[in-house]
């Protein structure tokens, strides 16, 4: 069930529905509500989905040829979302008022869904680091191209605040992400070679020093108290967002030539990354949620 609730998930989120920070209320039912992109009725992927359908599937293996063709669709914003029929007797839920802190986080993830889909489109890579930036909720760090086959430019920029960082490892061998000594915004046109790795590693070293991570308490009554981490099912869904992501780079690959295709894959490719960008927000928030409970033990 759980890995076509995360399917189903994925597909509702590149047709346009919302993935809210609710969850989901019938009894056992751990997984967050979406809201529909045209009214405020809420769906659960996991318990509204009829047995057999699945919107990936019908996102991902539509043809080419039976879709509409660019002359009548200029624009992404011209194209209303598809919305998706619900289950006769699938309850709505009403929405709370959006408090002031939810606002802002919707509109950071709006802001960084589309600008990480723009990177995508020219070349950048979405990593599964996260801004360390306590103003940036879960917004992933994305690497630009180099023009060197075969090395990797060290630098991870956000999209959001557009710091740059850097990985390195501290004395007790841990990887960390610090700020980069120069903070301006990357230029992917510029290779990284390994000179110049070996002196950013040591600018850095004159210029930031590790954080100091505290260890851990020893206290083995907690550690058993604490619940199981309430992230299977997000992992899910990243897992499913990961895997079509996948899928639609290849797509675009092998679609040379045909602007209609490359079109709409290019649109599915932003969709994506929007929805992964939400998912990893919900799993930043729950893993505070988790934090904040245990120091109150």
């Amino acid at each position: 069930m759980s890995d076509r609730a995360a399917n189903e998930l994925g597909g509702y989120m590149l047709q346009g529905w919302i993935l809210t920070d609710r969850t989901c209320p019938t009894s056992g039912c751990k997984w967050p509500l979406l809201r529909s992109p045209k009214d405020q009725s809420s769906f659960c992927a996991n318990c509204d989905v009829k047995p057999g359908q699945s919107a990936l599937t019908t996102v991902l293996d539509t043809p080419t040829s039976s879709r509409p063709s660019s002359a009548s669709h200029a624009s992404r914003s011209s194209t209303p979302p598809t919305e998706v029929s619900m289950r006769a007797d699938s309850p709505e839920f009403e929405l709370s008022p959006e408090s002031e802190a939810s606002r802002r986080r919707r509109e950071q993830s709006d802001r960084a869904s589309s600008e990480i889909g723009k990177r995508l489109l020219k070349g950048w890579a979405m990593l599964a680091e996260e801004c360390p930036n306590t103003d940036c909720y879960g917004v992933p760090l994305v690497r630009p191209p180099s023009s060197t086959p075969g090395i990797k430019d060290p630098r991870m920029e956000c999209v959001v605040c557009t710091n740059v960082y850097v990985s390195e490892v501290d004395s007790r061998g841990f990887s960390v992400i610090v700020p980069f000594a120069t903070q301006t915004e990357v230029q992917p046109s510029h290779p990284i070679t390994s000179n110049t790795t070996g002196r950013l590693t040591s600018e850095q070293a004159s210029h930031t020093e590790p954080p100091v991570i505290a260890p851990p308490p020893k206290n083995e009554t907690i550690a058993q108290e604490l619940p199981p981490p309430p992230e299977s099912y997000l992992s899910s869904s990243v897992q499913a967002l990961e895997r079509t992501m996948a899928t639609l780079s290849q797509r675009l690959g092998s679609v040379q030539g045909d602007p209609n295709a490359i079109g709409i894959t290019a649109d599915a490719i932003t969709k994506t990354a929007q929805a992964l960008t939400m998912v990893r927000q919900l799993q930043w928030s729950e893993r505070q949620n988790t934090l904040g409970w245990s120091q109150m033990q």
